[in-house]
């Protein structure tokens, strides 16, 4: 069989038929998005996912560039907000929308580039060998490295980095954590608040976070390149760290 076990073939084709749905945050920063997109070809090949998108109040083309994208784009579900309403309450719209209809969801920045081929049917595989009691990322490269990690695994010949904190820019979650889980809007707009909140809410409920240290992704130009690039973003972000949500 090429070298594969039918347990190998079995699990390829098991990961293959699950269903996923990506959800993205954008606000401006267009160049971003479009790299962002124009990685997911080969790192999330192989696999169908549904891409639930979030746009906070974008004024740089970017609204433009989605609608144009969803013509030719299938499974492409776009939410435009008149404002930047923060992670809180676009996490939850986009959750809102997606109801019980996936068995996983990706949290996905849209300053993620994916770098490593097949990268999400690999964490699939993963996620279905653990039988779906992790949360899973790929390795960041330039941030990855810096979260302690507090044991290891090695899992569909993956080597794991068992974490308490999972950070938010490529977040793979099994959907039945969002049967019970919803992102507290009474906290700041911005500010990290999100990540500890799915971290913290799943490790009580004894799912296991960690990286999947063998599979990269990065962190489009790291904070200091994105302050560089993008002050005035960085600037207007700041200054929601501070603020809460007042709508409903």
């Amino acid at each position: 069989m090429n070298g594969k076990s039918q347990n190998d073939v079995s699990l390829n084709r098991t990961a293959g038929q699950k269903r996923v749905a990506i959800i993205t945050l954008t606000w401006n920063r267009l160049d971003y998005t479009k790299r962002m997109f124009e990685s997911m070809k080969k790192g999330l090949k192989g696999i169908k996912y549904d891409h639930y998108i979030i746009d906070q109040g974008s004024n740089d083309g970017t609204v433009d560039y989605l609608k144009k994208l969803s013509k030719t784009r299938k499974g492409l579900s776009l939410t435009f907000n008149k404002t930047n309403v923060g992670l809180s309450h676009g996490y939850n719209q986009a959750l809102d929308k997606i109801g019980n209809n996936y068995d996983y969801i990706l949290h996905m920045d849209n300053d993620c580039e994916v770098l490593s081929e097949n990268c999400l049917f690999e964490i699939i595989k993963i996620a279905i060998a653990t039988q779906d009691s992790c949360l899973l990322s790929p390795f960041v490269e330039g941030v990855g490295s810096k979260m302690p990690r507090i044991g290891q695994a090695e899992v569909e010949g993956h080597m794991l980095g068992l974490v308490y904190h999972l950070g938010g820019i490529f977040t793979f979650v099994p959907s039945i954590i969002f049967e019970h889980f919803r992102y507290n809007k009474d906290v700041p707009l911005y500010g990290g608040g999100q990540d500890a909140m799915l971290s913290q809410f799943s490790l009580h409920n004894g799912f296991a976070l960690a990286y999947v240290e063998d599979l990269k992704i990065m962190h489009m130009d790291g904070t200091g390149g994105q302050t560089k690039k993008y002050p005035e973003y960085v600037k207007e972000r700041e200054q929601l760290v501070n603020v809460k949500y007042k709508g409903t």
